[in-house]
């Protein structure tokens, strides 16, 4: 219950937040202190009340600025509504004000809620508000301010639902450009920045971890005879079979044309080896049938490079040498670099000097 009120409380940005807050907590200090000592009709009759709330109001945006990472979700609806609220109700009943500028005072915690507080907290802090200001215009201005305590509030409530409709609306599309630029338009699978984010991230000492990358046979051959739609449905097809059967920690990328890839946290050679064959064999038996109907003669293969266990840069660098191999090993395989004494070809291995071979023709 606690972690689920935290996340609702919580503002969509925090460091911005903090940063928004600060200066208002600033601003509302100065207006006292202008109350104060340059316009007496507004002063607070008890000094050391208005050097209190200035002082309060000093010592939050200090707090905010020099710890806002360090603040409880759960803190922040008092920070952006019942303290700025409180502060504003006390400074306007000891000084009797409830003219309009001490109600539009109030807009300062509402506007700042309902732009960086969630839906929820940011009406919370709205019904505050408007309590807050009701009680204001009733208890200093009696009876006679019985038209703004009606009117105001709902002033104020049609503010916060329009501003929390409008961030709805901003964070709705702010997740879909997210989603565009890190996924890949035509298969769905993560982009080439979210791979070089994510191997860049590894964690690799003791924790086994595994790359694929493969790329379609023969997939130029594939569009100059069937057309850029059916390539365009082999790459979907063959993205699809990348996720399919895999663990909540996989990750399957589009590098770039038909090159894709998986990284595999977690995931030793014997693993990975079997995971690559998997795909390969689906591909093999179902890809043309899939895409272009069961009577279709051809036979649409993947080459598979596969490479385990080695550094951030040395296993990209593996498994793209790996690919290079099944290629050249006749394509419609898997290899594999098992750390220096030959490639492995499925189940079986080449000698080191064939596989050097094999990789210097690959790279001609």
């Amino acid at each position: 219950m606690w972690r689920r009120a935290a996340q609702l409380s919580a503002p969509r940005a925090p460091a911005n937040a903090a940063r928004a807050a600060v200066p208002l907590y600033l601003a509302g200090s100065l207006l006292v202190v202008l109350d104060q000592l340059v316009i007496p009709g507004a002063a607070i009759p008890q000094a050391w009340a208005a050097w209190a709330i200035v002082a309060g109001l000093i010592g939050m945006a200090a707090i905010l600025y020099f710890g806002q990472r360090g603040v409880p979700a759960l803190a922040w609806p008092l920070i952006a509504g019942v303290v700025p609220t409180a502060v504003i109700m006390s400074a306007s009943v000891l000084s009797h004000d409830d003219s309009a500028a001490a109600q539009l005072t109030f807009c300062w915690p509402l506007l700042f809620a309902a732009y960086h507080l969630k839906p929820t907290f940011a009406w919370v802090v709205t019904v505050v508000v408007v309590v807050a200001d009701i009680c204001l215009c009733l208890v200093v201005g009696g009876p006679s301010m019985s038209e703004d305590a009606t009117a105001v509030p709902v002033i104020f409530v049609a503010i916060t639902f329009i501003l929390v409709g409008a961030c709805e609306r901003a964070d709705g599309l702010l997740v879909k450009l997210r989603h565009e630029a890190e996924h890949d338009a035509l298969t769905g699978l993560a982009a080439r920045r979210c791979f070089d984010a994510d191997l860049d991230a590894l964690s690799l000492p003791g924790v086994p971890v595994s790359l694929l990358i493969l790329d379609v046979d023969h997939f130029k051959v594939i569009n100059d005879s069937f057309g850029h739609s059916v390539g365009d449905e082999v790459l979907r097809s063959v993205a699809a079979r990348l996720v399919l059967g895999g663990r909540s920690t996989d990750t399957a990328y589009r590098l770039g044309g038909d090159e894709l890839a998986i990284l595999l946290p977690g995931c030793g050679l014997p693993t990975a080896l079997a995971r690559a064959e998997s795909i390969r064999a689906s591909v093999a038996a179902s890809l043309a049938s899939e895409v272009l109907g069961p009577s279709a003669q051809e036979r649409f293969t993947v080459s598979i490079g596969v490479a385990s266990n080695l550094s951030k840069g040395n296993l990209l660098r593996a498994a793209d040498g790996a690919l290079y191999a099944a290629k050249q090993a006749g394509r419609d395989t898997v290899a594999a670099d098992d750390g220096g004494s030959g490639w492995l070809f499925g189940t079986t291995t080449r000698p080191q000097s064939e596989a050097r071979a094999v990789e210097a023709a690959a790279r001609l």
